[in-house]
C-alpha cells in the first residue's frame, strides 16, 4: 500500500501489519515477503524473495514511525487474539484445561508457569523478528526477558482483579 498522506487506510493498515507481526510471531514480513514472491513466480516474474522481503521490513518501519499508535494497538490486539487463542487452544502451561489445578498450585507456582510461557511466546517473538542469526538470537534472547516480566505480571494483575471480583 501507499505510504503517503495521513489516511484513514493508511492506520487501518499500520493497525493490520502490526497486528500480523505479533500473531505469527514476528513472521509477518517473512510470509508477506514469500507470497508476494510467489504470486511474481507464477505470473513469470523472477523470484524476488529478498526484495520483497526488504520492502515489507521497510514499510513495516515507516507504519511504526508514522502511525506509531495504530501500529502499537494492532500489536496488543495481536497478541491477545494469538495469545488467548493458543490458551484455549491448549497451548498453556498454565493449566486451564487441568481441572483443579488451580486449587493445588501455589500461586507462585503459577506465577513462574506465566513468567516461562511469556519467556517462551517473548523469545519467538524476538526470534522471529531478527534479521540474521546473531540479531535473531539477541531478539529472542530480549524478548524471553520482556515476556517472562510480562507473563508474571499479568498473572499477578488478572489474580488481584479476580481475587476482588470474587469478595
Amino acid at each position: 500500500g501507499s505510504d503517503a498522506g495521513d489516511g484513514m487506510l493508511r492506520n487501518v493498515d499500520s493497525f493490520m501489519r502490526g497486528a500480523a507481526d505479533m500473531f505469527t510471531l514476528g513472521h509477518a514480513d517473512e510470509l508477506a515477503a514469500l507470497g508476494n514472491a510467489t504470486i511474481d513466480a507464477m505470473t513469470g516474474k523472477p523470484n524476488n524473495y529478498n526484495r520483497r522481503l526488504q520492502q515489507e521490513r521497510i514499510t513495516q518501519k515507516i507504519r511504526d514511525e508514522r502511525d506509531p499508535v495504530a501500529s502499537t494497538l494492532g500489536r496488543v490486539a495481536g497478541a491477545v487474539t494469538g495469545g488467548v487463542g493458543m490458551a484455549r487452544g491448549g497451548a498453556t502451561l498454565l493449566g486451564r484445561n487441568v481441572p483443579g489445578l488451580s486449587a493445588v498450585a501455589p500461586k507462585a507456582t503459577r506465577t513462574g508457569l506465566a513468567a516461562t510461557e511469556g519467556a517462551l511466546y517473548g523469545g519467538a517473538y524476538g526470534f522471529g523478528s531478527g534479521e540474521g542469526m546473531e540479531d535473531r538470537l539477541k531478539d529472542a534472547a530480549w524478548g524471553a526477558g520482556t515476556g517472562a516480566a510480562m507473563g508474571a505480571v499479568t498473572h499477578k494483575v488478572g489474580d488481584a482483579i479476580t481475587s476482588r471480583l470474587a469478595q
